[in-house]
C-alpha cells in the first residue's frame, strides 16, 4: 500500500472521530493484536514512555512523544504504559490539582505544555497496527 493510500485512509478514520478513547477502550483494543506486533504512531512519532496530567483538559492523561525513535514501538510497550498510568492511579494537573487515572480517562498524545492530538483508533491497516490521533 502506498503512502498516499494510508493517509487517506487515516483521515477517513479520523473524520468519523468525534472524541478521545479512554484507557479501557485503548486496552480493549489492543487485546486483539499479538503484544509483540509493531505499532506505530500515524503522525510518526514514537512513545517515550511518559504520561501525566494534559495541557487542554486537566482531567484527561497525556502520553508522552518523541520525534526520535525510543524503542517503544510494540502493543506491549503501549500497554505497560497505560497500566502503570492506571497503576499510579493520578497524576499532577498544570495547576497542581490532583487528578485520578481510571480506565474511563481520556487519552491524547502530547509533549508536555503541548495541546497534542487526541487518540481516536487502534487499527490494523495492511498488516501493521497503528495509534490513529487528529486535533481536537
Amino acid at each position: 500500500m502506498t503512502w498516499e493510500k494510508l493517509m487517506v485512509i487515516f483521515e477517513d478514520i479520523k473524520s468519523e472521530a468525534f472524541d478521545s478513547m479512554t484507557i479501557s477502550e485503548i486496552l480493549n483494543d489492543l487485546s486483539y493484536l499479538s503484544p509483540h506486533e509493531n505499532l506505530y504512531v500515524a503522525s510518526g512519532v514514537y512513545l517515550d514512555g511518559s504520561f501525566g496530567s494534559y495541557r487542554g483538559y486537566y482531567n484527561d492523561m497525556a502520553i508522552g512523544y518523541s520525534t526520535t525513535e525510543t524503542g517503544l514501538f510494540r502493543v506491549e510497550d503501549f500497554e505497560t504504559i497505560l497500566r502503570n498510568a492506571l497503576a499510579a492511579g493520578s497524576m499532577m494537573s498544570y495547576k497542581n490539582g490532583d487528578y485520578p487515572i481510571t480506565p474511563d480517562t481520556k487519552v491524547w498524545l502530547a509533549e508536555e505544555n503541548d495541546l497534542g492530538e487526541m487518540i481516536v483508533a487502534i487499527r490494523r491497516i495492511d498488516g501493521n497496527a497503528y495509534i490513529i490521533t487528529k486535533q481536537d
